[in-house]
């Protein structure tokens, strides 16, 4: 992953990673890239830090994260823009308790292309 070498070099992202690691990390966050695979990178490795437990090696979690491999990590939409049923399938999900993880996750790309109905939900 070659987000990896920029985030050790990283003053500003190192922090945020090292909160990761350390399980104290707030309930929701927000990551802003041009660069789609690079930010798809990011959320992957910020979620491996969040899930990893010792002996686990982090690019491997990432990998299976961004593979759609892990239960509890939820991404939307499934289409090119939110949708009103994105929106409900996410609010329906949110009751549910983990099953793999400790804690679900949920990415929600391209928030701007969701429409006034679905931003109101």
């Amino acid at each position: 992953m070659k987000f990896t070498s920029l985030l050790n070099s990283s003053l500003a992202l190192s922090p945020l990673y090292a909160d990761a690691r350390a399980g104290h990390t707030l309930s929701s966050y927000m990551f802003v890239c041009e660069d789609k695979a690079l930010l798809d990178e990011a959320v992957a490795l910020f979620i491996a830090y969040r899930i990893a437990q010792n002996g686990q090696y982090v690019e491997e979690i990432a990998d299976r994260v961004m593979r759609n491999g892990y239960v509890d990590v939820r991404v939307f939409p499934e289409g090119d823009k939110v949708k009103v049923e994105d929106v409900d399938r996410l609010v329906n999900d949110v009751y549910y308790t983990p099953v793999e993880l400790d804690k679900k996750f949920y990415i929600i790309n391209d928030a701007h292309t969701a429409n006034e109905p679905a931003q109101n939900k």
